[in-house]
C-alpha cells in the first residue's frame, strides 16, 4: 500500500510535481504560437479567399460573355471556316483592309466574328495586342506611326479610320468599352517599341 501521508498531511496526487524540461517548454511554446497564428492567419485570408472566389465567378461570367459575342454577330459558321485573310505586309494591303472594313458592313461583320473565334481573353489591352498580332507583320509593323512622326514611320495610322474601328470594336467587352483614347494610347504605346520587339524575335530565331 503506498502511503499517502507526508509531513503529517495527505499528498493529493493532482499535486505531485510534474517535471519540465527546456525541450518540453519550447515546444508549449511553439505550439501555442502555432495555434495563434494560424487563427490569426484564417481571420484574414477567409475574407480574402471569398473576394477571390467573387472575382473568379466575374471572369468566368465575362469569359462566356466574350465565347458568346461570336454567335450574336448573324455570320454564317460556313463563311467563318472558309473565312481567309493575309497578314498585312505593305502600305497597299494595310488601304485594302482599311477600305473594305469602312465601305463593306458584311465584310467588317465576318472579320470581326472570324477574329473574336481566337481571342477569348476579358482584358481589352490583350485583346487589342492579338489582333495587333493577327493583323500585321512585325517588320510592316515598324512602318507604322501613330502621328506621322518618326525617321522609319512610312504610314501614319490614326487615318485608318476603318482599322481604328475595328480594335475599337475587337477591344471592347461587356464591361470595358474602347473608344478613340484607349486605341490612340495602345498604338502610341506599341508602335514606340515594335523595332525593340522585330530585333529581340529575330534574335530568337538566330539563337534557337
Amino acid at each position: 500500500m503506498v502511503n499517502t501521508e507526508l509531513s503529517g498531511g495527505l499528498l493529493d496526487p493532482d499535486d505531485t510535481p510534474f517535471l519540465i524540461t527546456k525541450n518540453i517548454l519550447r515546444q508549449l511554446i511553439r505550439d501555442e504560437v502555432t495555434s495563434v497564428f494560424q487563427e490569426q492567419r484564417d481571420s484574414f485570408m477567409e475574407p480574402m479567399f471569398r473576394r477571390m472566389a467573387g472575382m473568379e465567378a466575374t471572369f468566368a461570367s465575362l469569359y462566356n460573355q466574350i465565347s458568346s459575342q461570336t454567335n450574336q454577330t448573324n455570320v454564317d459558321p460556313k463563311v467563318l471556316e472558309n473565312f481567309e485573310f493575309d497578314t498585312i505586309d505593305s502600305g497597299e494591303a494595310l488601304t485594302e483592309l482599311d477600305e473594305r472594313l469602312k465601305n463593306d458592313d458584311q465584310y467588317k461583320n465576318t472579320f470581326v466574328a472570324w477574329v473574336q473565334r481566337y481571342i477569348n481573353v476579358p482584358i481589352s489591352t490583350k485583346r487589342m495586342s492579338k489582333l495587333l498580332k493577327a493583323l500585321f507583320t512585325p517588320k510592316f509593323l515598324c512602318l507604322l506611326t501613330w502621328s506621322g512622326r518618326g525617321k522609319r514611320a512610312m504610314y501614319t495610322l490614326s487615318n485608318y479610320k476603318g482599322i481604328i474601328d475595328l480594335f475599337k470594336t475587337v477591344g471592347s467587352t461587356e464591361l470595358s468599352k474602347v473608344g478613340d483614347r484607349e486605341v490612340a494610347d495602345f498604338f502610341i504605346l506599341k508602335l514606340r517599341y515594335a523595332t525593340y520587339y522585330l530585333s529581340r524575335q529575330e534574335c530568337n530565331q538566330t539563337n534557337s
